[in-house]
């Protein structure tokens, strides 16, 4: 048996509050069977969520504080461990672990352990218990860091309550945390600690690269540009290779009225911004992206690419066809550029379904699919 203190050290973990709030079986089942019209047959269970909170890291590497939560199916022998990395949210109050049940992905989460796994969500850096911080919204490494030492928190915590790790591991995210979920499975085979059993993501910004490149060259309205003006700005504030004011990159008087605004940690009023990225961008901005004369930008793109790597554990990838918010290109190419270095990947398709729409299909037949392959 390993002392807690060992494993404090050893895996991060720093405290809980457990459980802090519990579910009953059949009341999760009538959420999942309202919410889908997929036949889940599955023993629904009671269900205990504990918050946790963990040593882990900022975009600089300094030490912080982060939570999250595990979900307890109250069942002897769990069927594995999912690890949930949730969307875009934009309110401390829609952290999993200040959620609630309703429509969000502690509810999903708690579903998916209801059916017998132990579920797992990390807040992420600027949630939780480190709400006070920035978001590093579509930040490569920090999500990936995260999620993995939320992971290592949680090897922790099962260990101390006499729980074993389970055998089978899989994870799950969507929208950011699709991004989330890629970034993690990098991390966990370049640290080689964890097995991964199967990997589901949806609609994710994979392949930032050509993605921005299809973005800036759109001469229509884009309902969801707001939010892609929330990354940039992390990503400017966040790499001293860029470092602009936002003169170069949007055009007056847009740029007056982003930098009004100081940090962006949520997406920007409409009504500060032009929605057709011809109007709003630059001339210097789209030309330096789409005739490659803006290098240090398109580095820090790349390093946010997920699609450039092998994966060993398998990957479904899912997105809605008509998703105008994180275009399918993102999953098409990610499945390409998988399948070409030998990954074993498969591209579900989501018909008639947009970023939103596709979210509650992704969610459950992912479960259904983590079930066949762990029956």
């Amino acid at each position: 048996e390993v002392p807690k203190s060992e494993v404090t050290e050893s895996y991060n973990i720093i405290d809980s509050i457990q459980p802090y709030k519990s579910y009953s079986g059949p009341l999760l089942e009538t959420f999942a069977k309202l919410s889908t019209e997929m036949t889940l047959d599955y023993d629904f269970e009671n269900v205990a969520i504990t918050k946790i909170f963990f040593k882990t890291t900022n975009e600089n590497g300094a030490p912080i504080i982060g939570s999250g939560v595990v979900i307890l199916p109250a069942i002897e022998t769990p069927l594995g461990l999912v690890s949930f990395q949730h969307s875009t949210i934009e309110s401390n109050s829609e952290a999993p672990s200040n959620s609630a049940l309703g429509r969000n992905e502690l509810t999903v989460a708690s579903v998916t352990a209801s059916t017998g796994y132990i579920t797992i969500l990390s807040d992420y850096i600027g949630y939780g218990i480190n709400f006070f911080q920035r978001h590093p919204y579509e930040h490569k490494a920090s999500l990936a860091n995260n999620t993995y030492d939320m992971l290592l928190a949680a090897e922790s915590f099962l260990l101390d309550q006499e729980i074993d790790f389970p055998e089978s591991l899989f994870l799950m995210g969507y929208s950011e945390g699709g991004g989330a979920t890629l970034a993690l499975h990098e991390k966990i085979e370049k640290e080689n600690k964890f097995n991964i059993t199967q990997t589901f993501a949806g609609a994710g910004a994979y392949d930032k690269t050509e993605f921005l490149n299809k973005l800036i060259s759109t001469n229509e309205d884009l309902s969801f540009l707001e939010y892609y003006l929330w990354v940039l700005d992390v990503y400017n504030n966040f790499y001293p290779s860029l470092r602009k004011d936002w003169t170069y990159y949007v055009n007056e008087p847009y740029a007056t009225n982003l930098k009004a605004l100081g940090v962006i940690n949520e997406s920007v009023s409409e009504d500060l911004i032009s929605l057709n990225p011809t109007t709003l961008f630059t001339d210097d901005f789209r030309n330096g992206v789409s005739k490659g004369s803006n290098s240090e930008l398109l580095e820090v793109i790349a390093e946010n690419d997920l699609i450039n790597w092998n994966p060993v554990a398998p990957i479904s990838l899912f997105h809605g066809t008509l998703d105008d918010f994180v275009f399918p290109l993102n999953s098409l190419n990610a499945y390409t550029k998988f399948m070409e270095g030998g990954s074993e990947v498969e591209y579900i398709q989501i018909e008639d379904k947009d970023h939103n729409d596709a979210a509650i299909p992704f969610f459950f037949e992912s479960l259904v699919k983590i079930h066949n392959r762990n029956p």
